[in-house]
């Protein structure tokens, strides 16, 4: 599968509410080398979910770089609507698949 351009939000929502889906989510998409990010939004909540999420996931997730940059010739791959949503309307032209189309 070629995943260049590829880019994984994981999810703050998610990796807060179902830590341990979050961490084997991210464990595939980082075999599969596409760079992954926490959420769709710079500097959003940065805080308040870093110390939401379970502390058997926290050091890892906050490893993660908190946003990345998203260009209109990448594919997102998301595994929340709301980060779809975001995404779809602010920048017009990126590709957007589910985890599960991954």
């Amino acid at each position: 599968m070629k995943t260049e351009n590829y880019k994984y939000i994981a999810s703050c929502v998610l990796t807060r509410d179902y830590p341990e889906l979050s961490r084997k989510a991210i464990s595939y998409v980082k075999s599969l080398g596409i760079p992954i990010s926490r959420c769709c939004v710079a500097k959003y909540k940065v805080k308040e979910f870093e110390d939401s999420v379970d502390p058997s996931i926290r050091d890892e997730w906050k490893s993660l770089p908190h946003h990345l940059p998203i260009e209109n010739t990448d594919t997102i791959v998301s595994v929340c609507h709301n980060c779809t949503n975001i995404i779809a309307e602010t920048i017009p032209g990126v590709k957007i698949i589910s985890l599960y189309e991954l």
